[in-house]
């Protein structure tokens, strides 16, 4: 094994949360074709190799059932006053022994979690 490449988000809507991730998070559209199976809808942030890809109507892919992937950051605090000022509710910033973490939903209830690495 080499590294995660793709990580699926059961979406109810692929449109509405194409809208919510790449209008209000900023991802970047990576790939997206129409597939006997339905729309291939492939983001990542800008420079990451990881990348997600919106799924629905997938039987064993339940929309809002994905919680606790995390984005990393180097500046929680900015990150998190540009999120609410796109409309993103977010929690409050937490100060944990494996870093500063706040947490967002997606609009099918996906969670996220914001975090900045401790600096040793």
């Amino acid at each position: 094994m080499k590294s995660i490449e793709i990580i699926s988000i059961p979406v109810a809507n692929q449109e509405t949360a194409k809208d919510f991730y790449v209008n209000q998070l900023g991802f970047k559209i990576k790939f997206e074709a129409s597939t006997p199976q339905g729309n291939w809808i492939q983001l990542a942030l800008k420079d990451d190799s990881t990348s997600i890809s919106i799924v629905s109507g997938h039987p064993h892919a339940q929309s809002g059932s994905v919680k606790g992937n995390i984005i990393s950051t180097d500046d929680i605090e900015n990150d998190v006053k540009n999120l609410q000022a796109r409309g993103i509710d977010i929690s409050d910033i937490q100060d944990l022994p494996h870093g500063k973490i706040a947490t967002f939903n997606d609009p099918d209830a996906n969670q996220w979690v914001l975090r900045e690495a401790p600096k040793y």
